[in-house]
């Protein structure tokens, strides 16, 4: 379950007062693979950078095809792919986090890998 640090200014206050969110998606919302994470702090203190990868053979930067007699696109010619011989490791997305929010992240995530790692006996 995530926690919120937004304030609630201008909402009822006392032992039953509630907040509702509505929630949409911004334009830029994307599901996100990573395969790791690359965490520093940020320059502003008590911030702190989480950065996604995705690690992957790396894509030809050029490719050759035969043309047909009649002017179609043919067969690759495989062996005159031209390809860097590393490894590719692209930065997806970059979180910026405040020291309070970070601690919620961690302790859900700290729950959620309990309740779904084996049981030690």
């Amino acid at each position: 379950m995530s926690k919120s640090t937004s304030s609630t200014t201008g909402q009822p206050a006392g032992e039953n007062a509630t907040a509702t969110f509505r929630h949409i998606r911004s334009n830029l919302f994307r599901i996100v693979h990573a395969d790791g994470v690359w965490y520093q702090m940020s320059a502003k203190v008590g911030h702190v950078h989480l950065i996604f990868f995705t690690d992957r053979n790396p894509i030809p930067s050029e490719t050759t095809y035969n043309v047909t007699p009649d002017n179609r696109l043919g067969a690759e010619r495989v062996e005159e792919r031209k390809i860097a011989g590393t490894y590719e490791r692209e930065m997806e997305v970059d979180i910026v986090l405040d020291a309070e929010t970070a601690k919620h992240l961690f302790d859900d995530l700290k729950t959620f890998i309990e309740a779904n790692s084996p049981k030690k006996q």
